[in-house]
């Protein structure tokens, strides 16, 4: 998983699709994260029930189970794509099929998605596979989506009843912006920037009475750069510490205080304590 990437239109990241597993987003993920850029066609994809992320602890049955449910739920399904006033509607995909030897799903796009997939050259969306995998629910892993789908620019605006639309919320959250934002929203604020690479604010701006608008801002977090800093000031801060023992260690005969609770002297406890 590591090193893979999804990549997708921008139009198909907005897309308006009613998801209501993160099993299916999973699915939809692993498929297109296995296309490769010279691909002139679909072919049928194989994916290992291994690759997907299983909430075991809330998971009822067996993954093969799962994500069977997950993959008939969105056969019966369509993708919404809006062009203007007009309108179009698609099937994800043609065909799923689980190989119970190879404990695999065999699966392939519906045709009509080939411009969404293959020979993308520009407006484009893509992300890290192991950051979307990593997302805990349905609402995070498309606000998520849709987010990188704006890579391109440090500031959006968005329409509450765009949104509302895009994610499909439920019919309490159109009603209160209040519950928007304290189910959905902050939710999915909290495991994005916590999960992810991506870093952003958000506020809603009010037309009269009602919230009318979200402004999204954008950051970016290097999180490898950032782990690896860190490491380098902790071996230099820990290395530091451990020549200050021996110097201690040897000023007091090569010996330290010993008392009931440790043997360290009083200064290296004290010491460590503020490492």
């Amino acid at each position: 998983m590591e090193g893979s990437v999804v990549k997708k239109s921008n139009v198909l990241a907005r897309c308006r699709m009613s998801i209501d597993s993160k099993y299916q987003h999973q699915l939809i993920a692993l498929t297109a994260c296995r296309i490769r850029c010279d691909d002139k066609d679909f072919h049928e994809y194989e994916i290992p029930l291994t690759d997907f992320k299983i909430d075991e602890s809330k998971a009822a049955g067996s993954t093969q189970v799962i994500i069977k449910n997950a993959a008939k739920a969105l056969m019966q399904k369509t993708l919404e794509i809006k062009d203007g006033k007009s309108w179009s509607m698609y099937n994800v995909f043609s065909k799923v099929r689980y190989d119970d030897d190879k404990k695999s799903i065999i699966v392939r796009f519906d045709p009509d998605l080939k411009p969404h997939y293959l020979d993308l050259n520009k407006y484009f969306t893509q992300y890290p596979l192991i950051e979307y995998m990593s997302l805990p629910s349905v609402y995070s892993q498309k606000i998520y989506e849709l987010l990188r789908s704006y890579d391109d620019q440090q500031e959006i605006t968005l329409g509450v009843k765009e949104l509302h639309e895009m994610l499909q919320t439920n019919k309490s959250a159109q009603k209160s912006y209040a519950e928007f934002n304290r189910y959905i929203l902050k939710p999915a604020h909290k495991n994005i920037t916590g999960l992810t690479s991506l870093l952003y604010e958000y506020e809603p701006i009010k037309r009269g009475r009602k919230y009318a608008e979200i402004r999204f801002t954008f950051g970016y977090k290097k999180r490898e750069e950032t782990k690896k800093k860190n490491n380098k000031n902790q071996a230099k801060k820990n290395n530091a510490f451990g020549k200050r023992v021996i110097k201690c260690w040897e000023a007091n005969n090569k010996s330290c205080d010993k008392d009931l609770d440790t043997a360290m002297c009083k200064w290296c406890r004290d010491n460590l304590q503020n490492q």
